[in-house]
């Protein structure tokens, strides 16, 4: 550790004590400080880090799994891609759909989208895919419960009364089911290294969201050209970070050129000066960070902010994230946006808007009432 003979090498994921820990006669007593200290010193010399890409590495080789941990956050799929173990609660219905629990959820999201709307801002539902729900054949035997589609989960029931209720839902799951042996194959949607849709499928999302948007507000906004991208290899950060989280010792040999959009957007011939670039609200998951970088980098709309499962703001330029403050002026902070988009993923579409329905509901609900 004081030489520092070893090349230092990072792991992803786990966490680490920065400073060797202070004894006190308390800590000694209970033996916490012996632990801290063996932790420590296990953990920051320069043997360590490496043992651990080489364990991995040999877990996965000989048996096409990260490590010996059932409950690791990443798992393999039968090519030796890799995929997100907590889908797999939702997959396999291990906690079946709850009338009691979800059963309104499509009435409050109809009811706040119609508030908003008498107030001119489109509110936007949008369903995000996973992998192992869109290619369930790519999961090991070991994965799968054989009884599970003799349960339901939320999605067998929630989107068809979405639909019935006339809720402005874009479900990019079902896009992509529909397509996934056309042009949006398994390659076109998720890089075999990555938890979230790449830059192709993602834009095809932002188009689906601009058109929903148009329709809705009688406008002309452009589209995308997602059909135009370029392979990138080494491929991009957001395409490997299921693969940084791996902790292998050779994780080059996994890594696959990525879709990188190069095309411009499209306007149908519209004049520049007619154009709009609207203010969009997007409330949701770590997929609307490609939704949000998509929107940047075309310059799409005038500001799209981001409030990560409605607790956090996102700076997409450093990625830094921040409290949520919720005591809004609605007015300012919310009802001045010309469209908001609360997403989940097709796993927990019962958590849709992640409890910013509810609040938006009781706002308006006892401002009615004062008003009355």
């Amino acid at each position: 550790m004081s030489s520092n003979l070893i090349p230092q090498t990072k792991l992803h994921g786990i966490a680490f004590l920065g400073d060797f820990p202070t004894i006190s006669k308390k800590g000694l007593l209970s033996e916490k400080y012996q632990k801290k200290t063996a932790d420590y010193l296990q953990k920051n010399n320069g043997v360590w880090p490496w043992m651990v890409k080489a364990s991995n590495q040999v877990f996965y080789q000989a048996f096409n799994q990260i490590s010996a941990n059932s409950s690791t956050s990443v798992a393999c799929t039968k090519e030796g891609g890799l995929f997100q173990p907590m889908y797999l609660t939702s997959f396999n219905r291990t906690k079946p759909y709850s009338e009691k629990k979800l059963g309104n959820i499509p009435e409050k999201v109809k009811n706040l989208q119609d508030i908003l709307a008498k107030r001119g801002v489109s509110l936007i539902t949008l369903v995000s895919p996973n992998r192992i729900a869109l290619y369930p054949e790519i999961l090991p035997e070991g994965y799968v419960d054989r009884t599970r589609l003799g349960r339901q989960n939320s999605y067998d029931v929630l989107p068809e009364r979405f639909n019935k209720l006339g809720v402005n839902i874009i479900d990019m799951f079902q896009f992509f089911l529909e397509h996934r042996n056309g042009a949006y194959g398994e390659g076109e949607v998720f890089p075999p290294t990555a938890s979230h849709w790449n830059e192709v499928a993602s834009c095809v999302a932002v188009n689906s969201i601009y058109s929903k948007l148009s329709a809705l507000k009688s406008i002309k906004l452009p589209q995308i050209e997602c059909d135009k991208f370029e392979l990138k290899m080494p491929p991009t950060e957001a395409d490997t970070d299921l693969l940084e989280i791996a902790n292998l010792l050779f994780p080059a040999r996994l890594l696959k050129p990525s879709p990188v959009v190069i095309g411009g957007t499209r306007n149908d011939g519209t004049p520049e000066s007619n154009i709009k670039r609207p203010r969009i609200l997007l409330i949701g998951t770590s997929f609307l960070f490609a939704i949000q970088k998509n929107l940047e980098k075309h310059k799409l709309a005038e500001k799209s902010p981001l409030f990560f499962y409605y607790r956090q703001t996102r700076d997409v330029s450093t990625k830094s994230f921040h409290n949520l403050r919720k005591n809004f002026n609605w007015e300012k902070d919310i009802l001045s946006y010309d469209a908001i988009v609360i997403e989940s993923n097709q796993a927990s579409i019962g958590k849709i808007g992640h409890g910013f329905v509810d609040h938006a509901l009781k706002y308006f609900r006892q401002r009615d009432a004062q008003e009355k």
